[in-house]
């Protein structure tokens, strides 16, 4: 029996073999072409994966000399060579039966169409095959948000099949057309975090998806009104409250109390210096960027998984987002052995800020949402910059965008935001818009990537 869908082969390593031999096993299941006994030669397969004879001869090849495909010689009896019949091999089968959870299966069979020239003389597809072939191992570990957690150079360029230098320069040429919307880097911490691979926002929506893109609804929320800074990223507050903490000069602590209520979270200045040394490295604020994301992410399955709880206004721990975003991806228990005290805190902390960033975000878009909607709730962050006055990084600009929920949205909406005195944010414009006529610059201050359906 064929596998219900190859998806496993993407995150499959075939040792010592091209990204081309990928591209051609992913094929050969994706045809369902019989694994008994088979009489085909190169040029039958060739046909049959429409593909070229030298993919598929070189392919062929690699397999049968790594172990994937044994082969037996077959005399007809007739002159000439004798016919080659090939077969699966139990290491190949164990990579093609096994069961993977694939949230995108159709955009990665999309990209991996026939690549033969059309009878006008050009490509389907605007990528080369390397490049395609890595897309669609990063689409083979996103989640429903299109979201791949730590997946390092060494890592890709081992399931793709070509050098680490290829693996950088086809991120490079994704993200450049809009395959890819956002890429955090990894980072190597004793102190928080842990050693992770660099993590990816793919753009599910992009134009060359056709029909198998996934339609969403949109919020650009733009906080460049004339005089205000950028919003600081609530990572930086933490590890700058953090490096400060090491003061006992009793008036700092009193400021420093005052600027942990602005960022809200229910914690005594006395408990934040029982975790100062888990936020402190030699350059501190290197891990803040990473932190950032993983708070967004962490806010982000709360709005898609409690929306209603967050209306209420009221802070309820979920033990499911706790354990799979605060435990295993911010404070990974490893790095705190016998020192459950301060593990605990930060947990504590960092699941806070996770459901006000989640609820703050919900007060933005709320009159917007519409009844009902299901789907991922996705927060898209730029590049931060830095503010001039603090020295703290934020961004003026953001969006949310709702995921796969059903509906055929064609328009989003802009909120433009104004600065009070005390620090608090009003809504001052709700501007409907149409994601398509975007231009590009406007999404990448937004950080979207190319331009949508």
């Amino acid at each position: 029996m064929n596998p219900a869908y190859p998806g496993s082969i993407m995150r499959a390593t075939l040792e010592n073999c091209s990204v081309g031999t990928k591209y051609f096993v992913f094929r050969w299941i994706l045809f369902g072409l019989p694994i008994s006994p088979k009489e085909l030669k190169v040029d039958q397969f060739a046909k049959v994966l429409t593909l070229k004879r030298s993919l598929t001869g070189k392919a062929l090849n690699e397999l049968e000399a790594n172990g994937y495909l044994s082969v037996e010689l077959h005399f007809s009896g007739a002159r000439g060579r004798p016919k080659r019949i090939y077969r699966i091999t139990e290491k190949l089968g164990s990579i093609a039966w096994a069961e993977v959870k694939i949230y995108f299966p159709n955009l990665i069979e999309d990209l991996l169409t026939t690549d033969l020239k059309s009878a006008a003389g050009t490509r389907r597809h605007e990528l080369k095959l390397p490049a395609r072939v890595l897309l669609a191992v990063l689409l083979s570990y996103a989640d429903e948000g299109g979201v791949v957690q730590s997946a390092g150079t060494a890592f890709l360029a081992e399931k793709v099949g070509v050098s680490n230098e290829s693996i950088r320069n086809n991120i490079a040429k994704l993200k450049e057309l809009g395959y890819i919307r956002q890429v955090c880097p990894g980072i190597s911490s004793k102190k928080l975090i842990g050693t992770v691979g660099s993590a990816f926002v793919l753009n599910l929506g992009h134009s060359r998806w056709r029909e198998a893109a996934v339609r969403s609804h949109l919020w650009l929320i733009d906080a460049a009104i004339p005089g205000n800074f950028p919003l600081t990223f609530e990572a930086y507050s933490v590890v700058n409250l953090a490096r400060k903490s090491r003061t006992t000069y009793q008036p700092e602590l009193a400021r420093l109390q005052n600027s942990l209520n602005q960022l809200a979270p229910d914690f005594e200045i006395a408990d934040l210096r029982e975790i100062r040394d888990s936020l402190m490295e030699d350059r501190p604020f290197r891990i803040a960027d990473r932190l950032q994301f993983e708070l967004e992410m962490a806010a982000s399955a709360i709005l898609t998984q409690h929306r209603a709880d967050l209306g209420a206004g009221t802070l309820v721990y979920y033990l499911e987002i706790v354990n799979t975003h605060v435990k295993s991806k911010i404070v990974p228990q490893a790095l705190f052995e016998n020192r459950n005290r301060a593990c605990n805190l930060l947990i504590d902390l960092m699941y806070q800020i996770a459901w006000l960033i989640a609820a703050n975000t919900l007060t933005l878009i709320k009159t917007q949402l519409f009844g009902g909607s299901t789907g991922k709730l996705l927060m898209h962050h730029p590049v931060s910059v830095q503010n001039p006055n603090t020295g703290l990084r934020g961004c003026r600009c953001f969006a949310v965008e709702l995921i796969n929920d059903g509906a055929e949205y064609s328009t989003g909406t802009q909120i433009r935001l104004a600065k009070e005195p005390h620090g608090s944010l009003t809504v001052i414009d709700s501007v409907p818009l149409d994601p398509r006529e975007l231009d590009d610059v406007t999404l990448q201050r937004f950080a979207l990537g190319a331009r949508p359906i």
